[in-house]
């Protein structure tokens, strides 16, 4: 598990996966960082800077991930979209809601 330090979250949600190979259950916790102005970015960006979140998952082995965007607002829209998240664990495990349905139908 990685720990970011000091960065506060602006939201969280809990799930559960099962291991597709083992049938293993356990929870996991995904948090989406405040949005945090990264200055002089090589990004691109015509005044030098740009926004980004963090994703992270902790109860399973995941690192954490940078979610850049043009400004604060965006970065957290594209960082709170988990879809493409809940895709890629998908690949290892099977993911549900607390109650046990399905995170996509």
């Amino acid at each position: 598990m990685s720990i970011i330090n000091n960065i506060r979250y602006a939201a969280e949600r809990l799930l559960i996966v099962r291991s597709q190979s083992t049938g293993a259950s356990r929870e996991i916790l995904i948090r989406i960082s405040e949005p945090i102005v990264e200055v002089d970015s090589k990004l691109g960006l015509a005044d030098g800077l740009c926004c980004y979140c963090w994703q992270s998952i902790y109860g399973i082995d995941w690192s954490p991930r940078k979610i850049y965007g043009m400004d604060s607002m965006q970065a957290l829209n594209l960082a709170s979209d988990l879809d493409p998240l809940i895709l890629e664990i998908g690949r290892d495990y099977i993911v549900c809601w607390p109650g046990g349905e399905p995170y996509f139908d």
